[in-house]
């Protein structure tokens, strides 16, 4: 066999091997956690819980990928999350809206949220780390402000209870299906509809796709205001699953969030946020916090294992981009030079000036 048939055979199995690795370490961790606790973990019991529980943080993490995709920062959704879900339960509970009304006036204040945030990057050109962290921290006062620091808690209307406690397929929660909803809906409108790969094109490289003709301002304010509603949808739902407002929910769902979406992008598409590699992503951290609690760990360690997560995630990501970028760019067999299409996953408000390249996605 000639030597570039063996080499193209052991770039195809690498290149393979790396897009999917991480579906491989889900498997392997619920393999693991499955021989220690067998009668508790490799139960449908279990994966159904791990899938509900981790069904939030599963929107959350759709919903930065937006702004992470043009390459900016939201770390006020989680903010926005905790707030729509307190903001949902106070309207219904305390100012006795019926609950259709409520649920649209939530959705309209996280879609402000996310305005708000678009318009400090893209009309007032601040940071997106400082801009939407000073958001998370108004959000915060307001949180504060509108429920004294209390729990919201009373009867909701029933129709408003099924939002988030119907089960369905037996004992799944349909919670559960709104994240898969969300999860199709995305990614067919980041990769069949013109304006998902312009959001592509926007992040890696964004002075090019000005060039082309792309409105990236418009985009980017476009992008924060969809994560801003996806976070206030997850909020509604979790405030009917948990039949009450909690001022201190949101925190806990930022980092997680951020991990599932950092983990997403070394699998699937390589260097690249997507929708599948973020599922991925998400239900990997599920499983290993589901398993971690079945062995009786003190509760502190999922801090530990979300923070080291993000960690490892941020860096392979990196990696992973840096790599495919000096794959792409290697000499081929006629001596020319194959076009690096990106430079990988974009860090969030790194200067796209020198990249004049655009993410595979817009370029089909």
């Amino acid at each position: 066999m000639p030597a570039t048939d063996r080499w193209s055979w052991r770039d195809q199995g690498a290149d393979l091997l790396a897009r999917y690795g991480l579906v491989l370490v889900t498997i392997l961790v619920i393999v693991v956690f499955s021989a220690v606790e067998p009668s508790t973990y490799f139960t449908p019991l279990n994966f159904e819980v791990i899938a509900t529980n981790q069904a939030p943080t599963l929107l959350i993490s759709l919903a930065i990928l937006l702004p992470l995709i043009t390459g900016e920062f939201d770390l006020s959704v989680a903010a926005n999350f905790g707030f729509c879900e307190l903001l949902v339960s106070g309207l219904i509970l305390k100012e006795g809206l019926p609950w259709g009304a409520a649920v649209v006036l939530t959705l309209i204040v996280g879609g402000f949220v996310g305005l708000v945030n678009g318009l400090l990057v893209v009309v007032f050109k601040l940071n997106s780390f400082i801009a939407t962290l000073a958001t998370a921290t108004v959000i915060g006062g307001f949180t504060t402000w509108y429920s004294g620091g209390q729990i919201i808690s009373g009867n909701f209307p029933s129709f408003f209870d099924q939002i988030g406690q119907t089960q369905v397929f037996g004992s799944l929660s349909l919670f559960v299906v709104y994240a898969v909803a969300v999860s199709l809906l995305m990614w067919v409108a980041l990769n069949f509809i013109p304006a998902g790969r312009h959001l592509y094109a926007t992040g890696g490289g964004r002075n090019a796709a000005v060039l082309m003709g792309i409105r990236t301002g418009r985009l980017i304010i476009v992008g924060f205001i969809v994560c801003g509603v996806i976070a206030a949808i997850a909020g509604v739902i979790t405030a009917s699953q948990l039949t009450s407002g909690q001022p201190a929910l949101g925190a806990n769902y930022l980092l997680p969030a951020y991990a599932g979406a950092f983990l997403g992008a070394t699998t699937i598409s390589l260097g690249q946020f997507n929708v599948w590699g973020t599922v991925v992503g998400v239900y990997l951290l599920g499983a290993g916090v589901s398993g971690l609690q079945q062995l009786g760990v003190p509760s502190y360690v999922q801090d530990f294992f979300d923070g080291g997560a993000l960690i490892v995630a941020v860096a392979a990501s990196i990696y992973v981009a840096r790599r495919r970028a000096g794959a792409l760019s290697r000499p081929t067999g006629g001596g020319e030079s194959m076009a690096v299409e990106r430079r990988g996953p974009k860090t969030p408000d790194r200067e796209a000036s020198d990249d004049p390249s655009l993410p595979e996605a817009s370029l089909t």
